[in-house]
């Protein structure tokens, strides 16, 4: 007896026990529908923090951080939250890099000084190099350009597979340029929030990244 196996029968059956599974892989649902019947599921997407929970997790960062002087907590709190969450999002670990790289090089609002911007711009020129088997410039620029001027930074999974190509959008996500998000009433990071499959840039910083090819290629 496999363990899925296990789970059904301890969880439907005999009705002994509930069975919680977590994976930070965006196609989860997908493998676990095929394995188990999807009425006998219950899940919750989890996303980003929202922009008011992100505002204040970046103060409590502020408030907790004993490398920063009083003077320049003062002045990182009395930055408007929008700036910040344009940079970082809504995730704690591009929040907490942000507060360090301001201790080590000093206050920046600009994209293109932020660390895992520049890391994440370097990751899509490297995937470029690699030669993808499907998709070239042309689609990383289209890609880019609709997510970062699309309302809420996300777009239809299955429009973006009819106008590109199932097998270019699937190895966008195999490389880590694409994010695959299922619909969720639980995660409150995607405004306006989508009722469809959507994809979204990777995180933030990604996203940034993807506007700061855009531009770069505007006028080419």
């Amino acid at each position: 007896m496999t363990f899925l196996d296990f789970a059904v029968r301890m969880t439907t059956k005999e009705k002994k026990m509930h069975i919680i599974m977590t994976s930070s892989d965006s196609f989860f649902l997908q493998w676990i529908g095929k394995c188990i019947n999807p009425t006998y599921l219950d899940w919750f997407v989890l996303g980003d923090m929202t922009r008011d929970e992100a505002h204040r997790y970046f103060l409590h960062a502020l408030e907790t951080d004993c490398r920063l002087s009083e003077e320049k907590k003062a002045m990182l709190g009395s930055v408007d939250s929008d700036t910040i969450y344009r940079l970082t999002g809504g995730r704690p670990i591009f929040i907490e890099s942000y507060i360090r790289q301001v201790h080590q090089s000093g206050f920046f609002v600009d994209p293109l000084r932020f660390q895992p911007v520049r890391q994440a711009y370097g990751c899509m020129f490297n995937s470029l190099g690699d030669e993808p088997k499907t998709y070239g410039k042309a689609e990383t620029l289209a890609v880019s350009s609709l997510l970062v001027n699309s309302p809420g930074h996300h777009t239809s999974y299955g429009n973006l597979a009819i106008k590109l190509g199932l097998p270019v959008v699937e190895e966008m996500f195999e490389r880590n340029f694409l994010q695959y998000r299922p619909p969720s009433t639980f995660s409150r990071d995607l405004d306006p929030s989508p009722y469809e499959t959507v994809v979204t840039a990777q995180s933030q910083p990604c996203l940034r990244a993807m506007e700061w090819f855009v531009n770069s290629h505007r006028n080419k």
